[in-house]
């Protein structure tokens, strides 16, 4: 994911940490009547529901014999934000939905049976993994393959530690909890097998966790070193390249001809981040920094293994923030990055925190409003499908034994 332009960004200053309150909603309403959309009931009501296929869907099932195709990792694999049904939950879900340290379960997720407030110890998984609700990126791909040998062992709320072949230690009893799911995906002994994994627990630390102290740095203009070295020290302490790098190896030993894409990550603003738009970039490009050089030294480490290991690269999911980009006359001075493409309760506040300096909104998001504005919706779902296809095609795995 390109970095945005990073002048003139500190020209907006920050408005102080961010509070959800009836101003901010009745920015969300303003929002609304702007882009002549109709009111919605809740915030939930416009959590990533779409009519029809999503735009930029994929298209075009491949000739020959399909992959068997297999996907695991993370609530962005999994399509957090969706029930098996392919139906979004709603915002008043969000605490029974979110992942616990009990509870880690999966539930809520497009691949699950698991509804709100379960509370099953293992996650169950839907009879089709969510293939034919072709909700998760992972499905969406599946389905423009023309595959049905498929099976999405994602997790939401997994970190690499959970998939490795690990004991339990003080402080972190649940290591290695499902490296089963990953043995039961070697056994199927796939053609292609697509994976998110590494945002956690970076993402939730720098959002709610002790990282959110890196927030006091949030001049860019004379504080962006001293914040981009503060995140660093959190990537490093949890050491997310080299687990990466042992669960790609891992899938790569033990299949016969397995092809992996991995799957870099979206830029998100929260709702109710306190980071700055430029933070929350320098944040998952971070995150995606370490999952590049994983598959890089993967790479490295064997001929053997260069050719089974990609990287695909959604496209930016823009935020309409001034001084991002070259996007004149759509409101934002300096120019945004272009119409923002996240959360309609994200742009709202974002709107308020902008001010005079003007803000790019949009109708259509890539990102629910459910979870306060982090994970993809259909269309954005669509759009890690396009770009992961892309790679799959240019690489010659569309098929079986490709």
């Amino acid at each position: 994911m390109p970095a945005p332009a990073a002048p003139a960004r500190a020209a907006v200053a920050r408005r102080g940490a961010l509070v959800v309150t009836g101003a901010v909603c009745s920015t969300l309403v303003l929002l609304v009547v702007l882009l002549g959309l109709p009111a919605p009931t809740s915030v939930g009501a416009q959590a990533g529901a779409q009519a029809g296929p999503p735009q930029g869907a994929p298209e075009g099932a491949s000739t020959g014999t399909p992959p068997r195709v297999r996907a695991f990792g993370d609530s962005v694999t999994a399509g957090f934000g969706f029930l098996a049904d392919g139906s979004p939950w709603g915002v008043v879900d969000l605490l029974r939905c979110r992942p616990t340290l009990v509870t880690q379960n999966d539930r809520c997720s497009s691949n699950s049976s698991l509804g709100p407030g379960a509370t099953d110890r293992q996650p169950s998984f839907s009879a089709d993994f969510g293939l034919a609700n072709q909700v998760s990126w992972a499905a969406q791909v599946a389905g423009a393959l023309g595959a049905t040998d498929y099976a999405n062992y994602a997790v939401t709320g997994s970190e690499p530690r959970h998939w490795m072949e690990l004991s339990p230690e003080p402080g972190q009893a649940d290591n290695g909890t499902l490296h089963d799911l990953l043995v039961r995906l070697e056994r199927d002994d796939p053609d292609l097998v697509l994976v998110t994994l590494g945002a956690n627990p970076l993402l939730a630390d720098f959002l709610t966790g002790p990282g959110k102290a890196c927030a006091v740095f949030s001049d860019e203009a004379t504080e962006r070193q001293l914040f981009v070295d503060c995140i660093d020290g959190y990537v490093d302490a949890n050491l997310v390249q080299q687990r990466l790098m042992a669960v790609y190896l891992d899938v790569l030993a033990h299949t016969t001809d397995a092809k992996i894409l991995v799957s870099r990550y979206h830029l998100a603003l929260s709702a109710l981040s306190l980071f700055d738009e430029w933070q929350s970039q320098v944040m998952v490009d971070a995150v995606n920094g370490q999952v590049e050089r994983a598959v890089a030294a993967v790479k490295e480490s064997g001929a053997v293994w260069a050719s089974r290991i990609a990287v695909s690269d959604p496209p930016r999911f823009d935020t309409g923030w001034p001084g991002t980009g070259a996007q004149a006359g759509c409101g934002a001075t300096p120019a945004a990055d272009g119409p923002s493409r996240q959360a309609l309760s994200s742009q709202a506040v974002l709107i308020a925190r902008a001010g005079s300096a003007g803000f790019c909104p949009s109708a259509a998001p890539w990102i629910i409003d459910a979870d306060t504005g982090i994970h993809p919706n259909r269309a954005g779902h669509a759009q890690f499908a396009a770009s992961a296809l892309a790679v799959v095609r240019a690489n010659g795995w569309a098929t079986a034994g490709g």
